[in-house]
């Protein structure tokens, strides 16, 4: 959210009044005050920062900004406010949209300043009314969270008093899985895959392999994320807020390379519902001339897209393929997922069940070929490949694997 003269990239933006300025949102005897967090004495406020307050000569207080100073945080508690975000939602889904993709959740259900009393979860408890609110004006209507908290925190943006977000992006699944990647190793991944709490029936993660910020591997140990970045962004000036890269996926991955596509194709086998950055289906290359994260932000390379539209062998079509697969694998999204024990360290390899059917996704991490021997349950007497005319044997439950260099299956069990 923005002052009602400032920039914005928020949809919130336009439930403001435009009559409204900043002059009036200032004044202590306007009703649009409150619509923002003041404090007389920030450094009594806690979960926050120096850095995180503005002092306004107009108002005489400090306002609350998690971000830049032109972007001042909205009093949730305030039911105006939540009003004017509900008639928001309505107004786009009225025009066709078809879900929102809400920033920095956390920060939505906090009170820290606040003027409205507020109890335990209420914040999560508006999160849950505002998908309610969603529902109700377009059935299909999508809330896709960004919650990028620790394990013990994540639950509760699904389950308290009911379910808040449809989706969470998969923050902790995503920064695991880079680890992966580096490492070219499955136990990173693994590791997390087995911690991860189950959603309800009806939400679920949204994985990604790059988000639209930068790709941000704040939850790793310094370590860790040293090793990503001597992977990644070796040089300074692919990193930004020392904690995250400011590339593309395509770039970071070597280009249309058997490692960018085994890292599709392991994405979009993952728990949950895949998201794609646009640009990344063509392997967009990043703009590391560009400040901060426009290095990412960059306009469509359309003729790129016409280009490999007419190549049967292009990313595009690579991905593409993925798309339809994975929507008629829904296994993948729904199932129980049960990791399979190998003795490649290379070997990320999964089974999932759901309503009676089981497939599979076997992918390895490292550049060195690999032969394993998986035991897929004494119920599999065979196999189908799902993405391509290969030939898998199962021999009392067992299948012997062979993949390349970066190499990946999904097998539907029979």
């Amino acid at each position: 959210m923005a002052w009602p003269d400032g920039d914005t990239h928020s949809a919130v933006r336009s439930s403001v009044p435009a009559r409204m300025s900043r002059t009036r949102s200032c004044d202590r005897s306007s009703p649009y005050r409150r619509y923002y967090v003041w404090s007389d004495d920030p450094d009594a406020e806690e979960g926050t920062s120096a850095a995180n307050w503005t002092y306004d000569e107009r108002a005489q207080q400090h306002y609350l900004h998690r971000f830049a100073p032109f972007q001042p945080d909205l009093d949730i508690t305030n039911p105006q406010v939540r009003h004017e975000i509900a008639k928001t939602v309505g107004f786009w889904l009225k025009l066709g949209v078809s879900g929102f993709r809400m920033d920095a959740v956390p920060f939505l259900c906090e009170d820290i300043g606040t003027q409205e009393s507020v109890g335990d979860n209420d914040g999560r408890r508006w999160l849950h009314a505002l998908r309610e609110f969603a529902g109700r004006r377009r059935g299909d209507a999508v809330l896709m969270g960004e919650v990028n908290v620790p394990m013990g925190s994540i639950e509760s943006y699904f389950e308290d008093h009911g379910d808040a977000l449809h989706l969470q992006l998969g923050f902790l699944i995503n920064q695991r899985l880079w680890l992966a990647l580096a490492r070219e190793q499955a136990a990173p991944l693994e590791d997390l895959i087995r911690r991860l709490p189950v959603p309800p029936h009806d939400a679920g993660w949204a994985t990604f392999l790059r988000n639209h910020d930068e790709l941000t591997l704040d939850k790793l140990d310094d370590d860790e994320r040293a090793e990503v970045f001597d992977a990644f962004a070796p040089e300074e000036g692919m990193r930004i807020y020392g904690q995250g890269i400011r590339r593309r996926a395509g770039p970071m991955l070597g280009g249309d390379s058997p490692r960018l596509r085994m890292a599709w194709s392991l994405t979009f086998s993952l728990p949950g519902t895949p998201v794609l950055l646009y640009g990344d289906e063509i392997g967009m290359e990043d703009d590391l001339s560009r400040d901060g994260r426009m290095s990412v932000r960059l306009p469509m390379d359309w003729g790129e897209v016409a280009a490999q539209r007419r190549d049967p062998d292009s990313l595009l079509n690579f991905v593409s393929k993925l798309v339809h697969a994975r929507r008629s694998t829904p296994e993948f999204g729904w199932g129980q997922s049960t990791l399979l024990e190998d003795e490649s360290e290379a070997l990320f390899a999964r089974r999932c069940d759901w309503q009676g059917s089981t497939v599979f996704a076997l992918h390895n991490l490292s550049e060195a070929p690999i032969e394993a021997t998986l035991e897929l349950g004494d119920d599999v007497t065979g196999v189908e490949d799902l993405l391509e005319l290969r030939r898998h044997v199962v021999q009392r439950g067992r299948l012997e694997v062979d993949l390349g260099a970066y190499g990946s299956l999904w097998l539907r069990a029979r």
